[in-house]
């Protein structure tokens, strides 16, 4: 978590480290929902099954413009850090027909345009 934080290209001046999200989208949406406003990077883990569907309630929940990051294999031969927009990086996902890998999810839920 800590070397995603630190390769994700988002503020390090404060973070919030969550674990797994609730899995039922209700849940994930409340709970991502009490971030709206933070100031931080909010961090937290995802399993390759639910990593678009996550991205996905995270383009609803915050702006298209928030800034996220997604890690994988951090440390082994096939590092990815996927970083964009919300809906750039759900859109580069969206197309892929196989995501291996635990992610760790870094998002900076503010933008300096809003």
């Amino acid at each position: 978590m800590i070397t995603a934080l630190a390769d994700s290209g988002l503020s390090t001046n404060g973070f919030v480290f969550c674990g797994f999200l609730k899995r039922k989208h209700v849940k994930i949406r409340k709970e991502l929902s009490e971030f709206l406003n933070l100031e931080k990077t909010v961090v937290f883990y995802e399993s390759p099954r639910r990593i678009l569907k996550t991205v996905e309630i995270c383009l609803e929940v915050f702006s298209e413009d928030a800034e996220i990051c997604l890690a994988r294999e951090i440390t082994k031969k096939f590092e990815e850090f996927i970083r964009g927009t919300v809906k750039e990086v759900f859109e580069n996902i969206k197309s892929r027909s196989n995501l291996l890998g635990e992610f760790v999810v870094l998002l900076y839920p503010r933008n300096d345009k809003s």
